[in-house]
């Protein structure tokens, strides 16, 4: 069969050993349907799992051993769930312990700012070439000066009827135009976010292994941290979430460029019962948040050209197609404009805020018990806020008074005031934030030394201000040589010598008793730390009110035990955020499974493989000096024999 002319199939007969469906991406297992029974990734069966097929909020890219080797590092049996091969992600490889099916490409939408295709074509051949339509939108000018690697994936579909199409977006570029399909210029915007949309039949089994049964159609949707780059794939650490979506009807043929026939679909159907609703096209059921989040997004791309897949429709139009009511993550989007204050919580560090807010429960009792009670058994302000954790690969020029207010906004036990009053709270900014930036050290003893450092591109006039300095927190700890006993898992997915790209901004409860730390909420993002990225509130006369400028084109995923409480717990309309934990990965999880439900508590834990010391991360002394693109001074030399020469790349 020739990838050219036929969609590439992915096969195994082999069913699960416990008569299980697994969904392949979060490993929800689901009882195994009757062969005239319908099957739906989307229905909100329980997260609770066994072994390596429970759920996983993001995994990491599955980094190499060293910059000269094609081996992945080592990893200790029960961290191996926590990574993915790029081929992993899109779907091409299944990870261990997953059950392969029978899939076919259809379509492939990549949205990334730095591409290097020959890196990428060589990585994902020959299925790549099986899909029907892949639409790359991209930021970074290096592919188009590249443009013999967009002719070459050309020519290699050339007779095969499927095609590549290249979009660059550029906000800094004259409004309107080929690149910016904006209203407006906005100088030094780019496309920084990072995602996969990927289109695919999948052939169900059927129960009776009387051979395949029905075809259904998914969406997966890849949020992500990475460049296309070999460096940035295989030796950063990097994070991406990953969850696949069924179509909302199989009974009705959706995929259609005809909006009479979905019009025609309304009026034939009988109306929901009561109670029950039918999904969209129908007027009774409401779109999912995490639905409209997604079209918004694509809107502002303004891209117009209807053939997606094999079908004449919209890319938007196609994005509706699919039910996202089993998503346990909210997106978190940047969109250049100047956003109206009234409408600006759709994007940027409102949009986080109000995710924040929507989702965070003060009535939960691990959550009750982060307050610590001063002499007057009141609570105390400086320790009812655990500080926020901001980990990133490049920092904007920050104020204090931004940074502030940031702060302010996302704080899940403050006053989520959009701008923070003037009135002083009493609390530092040191007793607020934590900056996890990787040293100069930790560069230099990285697996790519110092031209690592390159991938995290912020200047000295950025990072060494007065006020950032005391935030400052390493990338690893310090090691077990010194006499600290929490250091015996220093490193448990093995990442301290692997350069941070990945951008994570977590908040922490603090627990009254002994029990470790849990995560309140948190943010996996294309965002760096920047104005541009998140957004700052400005006057606008035009506006006749505040508005939330943007620059940058991003894309985020938030979780929090809200996200995940329905999933887990059932809908039955009580309050289930206090019976979920999620609790950052340590080196110890109990039979090594990364969800586990307490009996005698009744709380399901869900782990989190951050790849850095999120509950205690190690301050600065004295002789540390913040990692910075044009540092300067004196350098001492990798392992590589360098000393600085490395290049600039993405962040």
């Amino acid at each position: 069969m020739s990838s050219l002319q036929n969609a590439i199939h992915i096969d195994d007969d082999e069913d699960d050993e416990d008569g299980s469906v697994v969904d392949l991406t979060n490993g929800t297992h689901t009882q195994k349907l009757k062969h005239d029974e319908s099957f739906s990734h989307s229905k909100n069966y329980p997260l609770k799992s066994c072994q390596s097929n429970a759920i996983i909020p993001f995994h990491l890219y599955d980094t190499k051993i060293s910059i000269s080797s094609s081996r992945s590092a080592p990893r200790h049996e029960s961290t191996k769930q926590y990574f993915r091969t790029l081929r992993q992600t899109i779907g091409f490889d299944f990870p261990p312990g997953y059950s392969p099916k029978k899939r076919e490409f259809q379509y492939l939408i990549i949205c990334n700012y730095c591409i290097d295709i020959h890196y990428f074509l060589r990585e994902t051949l020959p299925e790549i070439l099986s899909f029907k339509r892949v639409v790359v939108f991209y930021g970074d000018a290096g592919l188009d000066n590249g443009r013999e690697g967009m002719d070459r994936w050309k020519e290699m579909l050339t007779g095969s009827g499927n095609n590549v199409e290249f979009v660059r977006l550029v906000p800094s570029d004259p409004p309107r135009s080929v690149t910016n399909p904006l209203d407006i210029k906005i100088p030094y915007g780019v496309h920084h976010t990072k995602m996969f949309l990927v289109g695919y039949d999948e052939k169900q089994q059927r129960a009776n292994n009387s051979g395949v049964g029905c075809s259904q159609s998914m969406i997966r949707v890849v949020v992500h941290t990475a460049n296309l780059m070999q460096q940035d794939i295989e030796w950063k650490s990097q994070g991406l979430y990953s969850q696949d979506f069924s179509l909302k009807s199989e009974n009705i043929d959706v995929v259609s460029s005809s909006m009479q026939k979905l019009q025609q679909a309304r009026t034939d159907q009988p109306l929901a019962a009561a109670g029950k609703k039918r999904g969209w096209p129908f007027e009774d059921e409401d779109p999912q948040q995490f639905e409209e989040d997604l079209v918004t997004y694509i809107e502002s791309y303004r891209y117009s050209i209807r053939y997606i897949s094999d079908k004449d429709i919209s890319l938007v139009n196609l994005i509706r197609q699919y039910d996202y009511s089993s998503a346990y993550a909210v997106l978190i989007p940047s969109v250049p404009g100047k956003h109206s204050i009234s409408k600006a919580d759709n994007f940027g560090y409102l949009k986080l805020r109000k995710a924040i807010r929507e989702t965070f429960c003060s009535h939960c009792s691990h959550r009750a018990s982060t307050k610590v009670r001063n002499a007057n058994n009141k609570p105390s302000a400086q320790q009812t806020r655990s500080p926020i954790i901001c980990q990133f690969s490049s920092m904007g020029s920050l104020s204090s008074k931004w940074l502030n207010d940031f702060i302010s906004a996302i704080d899940a036990h403050g006053s989520h005031h959009v701008q923070a009053k003037e009135k002083k709270s009493g609390i530092s900014l040191e007793n607020k934030v934590k900056i996890v930036w990787p040293t100069v050290e930790e560069i230099r003893n990285s697996i790519e030394g110092y031209r690592g450092g390159g991938s995290v591109p912020a200047t000295s006039k950025n990072v060494n201000k007065d006020f950032l300095l005391p935030l400052y927190h390493r990338w690893s700890t310090r090691g077990v040589s010194e006499s600290d006993a929490r250091h015996i898992n220093a490193d448990p997915l093995g990442t301290s010598k692997v350069v941070p790209h990945i951008k994570t901004f977590v908040q922490l409860s603090q627990p009254a008793n002994d029990d470790p730390p849990v995560i309140e909420w948190m943010c996996l993002t294309s965002h760096n730390l920047s104005k541009a990225a998140w957004g700052e509130i400005q006057n606008s006369t035009g506006f006749n009110s505040k508005i939330l400028f943007i620059r940058h084109w991003e894309l985020g995923v938030f979780f929090s035990p809200g996200t995940f409480a329905k999933h887990v717990m059932g809908t039955d309309g009580d309050c289930k955020c206090c019976c979920v934990r999620l609790r950052p990965y340590t080196g110890s999880i109990v039979n090594g499974d990364p969800i586990h439900e307490d009996a005698k508590e009744g709380i399901v834990d869900i782990i989190v493989p951050l790849p850095y010391d999120v509950i205690d991360p190690v301050k600065y002394k004295h002789t540390d000096v913040p990692w910075t693109i044009d540092g300067g001074g004196k350098l001492l030399q990798d392992a590589f024999g360098f000393v600085g020469g490395f290049e600039m790349h993405s962040s």
